[in-house]
């Protein structure tokens, strides 16, 4: 699906706005079930954080389901925290949205996704990852 996004980013003139907006939530949902999967794995396996604020906020954002200003601030604190960082050297064990780029890249845009005006670029496009089933067609024309 990569591959399709980036054809239809080059071929096809882009995305629709609806497209777009679709994206949005997509990409907030990225950020947080990326750092969801990093908490849950830190607590299998038996980690602790290095201080008790970072504690609380692990449980604040394990129980969130939506990233909020306050949720976004969390995620990009603990992201930066020392057990996070030596969970991310583990990210190939987990389940993450895009793997470890894909976790650095929201954890990166986190402040602008959770943003009110936020707008997807065409790279947080093709960066989002979103499950797929059946079929997708995308149409363009190529020069010969």
């Amino acid at each position: 699906s990569t591959f399709c996004k980036q054809m239809q980013v080059i071929h096809a003139g882009g995305f629709k706005e609806e497209e777009i907006d679709r994206f949005c939530e997509i990409l907030k949902d990225n950020c947080l079930t990326s750092m969801h999967s990093l908490l849950l794995a830190v607590q299998d396996w038996g980690w602790k954080f290095e201080d008790a604020k970072m504690e609380e906020l692990s449980a604040t954002v394990l129980n969130a389901v939506d990233l909020t200003d306050v949720i976004f601030s969390d995620v990009i604190e603990l992201a930066k925290c020392a057990t996070i960082q030596k969970a991310m050297d583990r990210a190939n064990e987990l389940q993450i949205p895009g793997g470890r780029s894909g976790a650095e890249y929201y954890f990166e845009h986190c402040s602008r996704f959770s943003g009110s005006d936020y707008k997807p670029t065409p790279e947080d496009i093709i960066r989002a990852k979103m499950r797929t089933t059946g079929i997708s067609e995308i149409h363009f024309r190529s020069e010969q």
